[in-house]
């Protein structure tokens, strides 16, 4: 969101300490032009395709972004000053958080949980039969949860009438974006919001049988054996995740202590 200097409103981790900063700020954000957050262009004609007052673009280099949480709240706060703005996303609607990582990340976590609560409800006093636990239908909600948030993420962006376009977006110049149709978009501004992926290492032996957090919420089926390499949090809780679920767990990490 740096790209934009007046974008500080259309944050989503924005912090104020208490109620006159909250106002100061609301005050702020509706006095800002919307030719702040995206250019005042006209709408013409150019390759086919309109020429829009912003564009966010919501995709990874290597195709696998998603239209990031921040890019779809700055294009519904421009819009909601008036500005027209197109999203383009060859993936999924939500980025990161929505879509591979916190919230899918914390319904793998809730259900690691009850084979601890299956244990300790004995001792207060209820009769519970041996559990059994099914992957396959814990992914298989997961991914309709998952499915559900995109589709209102999408809706929001339709509310505020920004133009969604599922198509990936490469830029050209300062205010052009070329779509994979092979028509062009042109903007005063452009927000890049691609979010991250997860960089692999070097090509060594055996690394085609290594994978990401992103795949690990697809597995066809729970391993019977894992190791997790890493001492950060994402490396902690898919090592814990896995652990309740059943699954024999390695966790190795080059440092002395996780979670430094």
């Amino acid at each position: 969101l740096g790209l934009a200097p007046d974008l500080r409103c259309a944050n989503p981790m924005l912090i104020v300490a208490n109620d006159e900063a909250v106002e100061a700020e609301r005050q702020r954000c509706l006095s800002l032009d919307a030719s702040r957050f995206v250019g005042l262009g006209h709408r013409t004609e150019h390759d086919g395709a309109e020429v829009n007052d912003g564009v966010a673009a919501g995709h990874g280099d290597d195709g696998h972004g998603g239209e990031e949480s921040g890019g779809v709240r700055a294009a519904r706060i421009a819009a909601s000053h008036g500005a027209r703005v197109m999203a383009a996303e060859e993936y999924r609607v939500g980025g990161t958080c929505v879509i591979r990582g916190c919230v899918p990340k914390k319904l793998l976590v809730y259900a690691s949980r009850f084979s601890q609560e299956f244990e300790d409800a004995g001792g207060y006093g209820w009769t519970v039969p041996d559990p059994t636990f099914h992957w396959s239908a814990l992914i298989a909600n997961k991914d309709r949860e998952i499915a559900r948030l995109e589709a209102a993420y999408a809706a929001t962006l339709e509310r505020y009438n920004v133009a969604l376009v599922k198509s990936r977006a490469v830029l050209e110049d300062a205010h052009t974006v070329r779509l994979a149709t092979g028509a062009s978009v042109r903007a005063k501004t452009i927000l890049i919001s691609t979010g991250a992926w997860p960089h692999m290492g070097p090509s060594i032996p055996g690394l085609e049988h290594a994978i990401s957090s992103n795949e690990a919420f697809h597995l066809p089926e729970l391993p019977r054996r894992i190791l997790v390499q890493g001492g950060g949090y994402i490396a902690v809780e898919f090592a814990c995740i896995f652990a309740g679920l059943g699954s024999e767990v390695t966790l190795v990490y080059r440092g002395e202590n996780i979670l430094r």
